[in-house]
């Protein structure tokens, strides 16, 4: 018997098998753009029965993670670079594609993320994780599992406005003004003129003003997310992660100032950078869990 976890991209989807004896084997699906949910459904079986043919497993359970909100009942209710899936009940859709005797888990790429690396570095506490990228995602799991609010998150932590007051806030379309999405998330900076396709670039301008900008609407977030969900650990991941690593000691700096007495006294950090199969590797162990 197996776990099948899904992780549904703009061109193509990855798939990650979970034997029972944890051996973890990865491919993907061949490529496609904007397919209609028939199609996708039918891509997805294809690589899916290929994979569990190759190891000789028979699939007893599938997580899905998915590129957007999902409502309580399952519903996909936005996801640009997979429209078609749009309106979706998701459960339904890839029962319908790979019959299990379990229905499947969904969750959203941040929380699969999340999982996968929590297995990699346990802990009995609670870890807040950001994740850093085009836009800005987030989970929060207690030991490990997920602490879901609403849609399918913690909470859209990428969207809450830190804007403090601030007339000229960024704005970015699905975030809206003065989102931490809008000040930190690559989409905003590149809308604003910066230029970040590599690495080397992101180095370059860590310390532009309009970088420094969103750095500082990051500590204001975190007084927040502190204060709400009173994390052990803060996790970062993602590309741009690496402006808050480098820049860290002005971050904790900040958030630690006359900080409220109902936030943790003290927090760990750390960084990871997840790997490519990792959503769909968290998606397969929290349908496990």
């Amino acid at each position: 018997m197996a776990t099948l976890g899904i992780d549904i991209g703009g061109t193509s989807t990855k798939l990650a098998l979970l034997t029972n004896s944890e051996e973890t084997v990865t491919s993907d699906t061949e490529a496609y753009r904007e397919p209609s949910r028939e199609v996708l459904a039918g891509v997805i079986r294809s690589a899916a029965e290929s994979l569990a043919a190759e190891h000789h497993a028979t699939l007893e359970r599938v997580g899905l993670c998915v590129p957007g909100p999902v409502s309580e009942g399952g519903v996909l209710e936005a996801a640009s670079n997979v429209p078609h899936l749009i309106g979706a009940n998701l459960p339904e859709w890839i029962g319908g594609a790979i019959p299990t005797s379990v229905p499947a888990t969904i969750s959203t790429d941040a929380v699969a993320a999340a999982i996968a690396d929590h297995h990699e570095h346990p802990t009995s506490g609670r870890s807040l994780y950001l994740a850093l990228g085009t836009g800005v995602g987030g989970a929060v799991l207690d030991g490990g599992r997920p602490f879901i609010v609403t849609r399918g998150t913690p909470g859209h932590l990428g969207h809450i406005d830190v804007s403090g007051g601030e007339a000229d806030a960024p704005f970015t379309p699905g975030a809206g003004r003065g989102a931490l999405e809008a000040y930190l998330g690559a989409r905003g900076l590149r809308d604003d003129g910066l230029t970040l396709n590599t690495r080397e670039e992101l180095k370059a301008l860590r310390d532009h003003p309009r970088v420094l900008r969103g750095v500082d609407a990051l500590v204001r977030a975190l007084r927040i997310f502190l204060a709400i969900y009173r994390p052990d650990e803060l996790v970062f991941m993602g590309g741009l992660s690496l402006v808050v690593e480098y820049h860290l000691d002005r971050i904790m700096a900040g958030v630690r100032r006359d900080l409220t007495p109902a936030a943790p006294a003290d927090v760990s950090v750390r960084f990871t950078q997840a790997g490519r199969y990792a959503a769909a590797i968290g998606a397969a162990r929290h349908a496990m869990q």
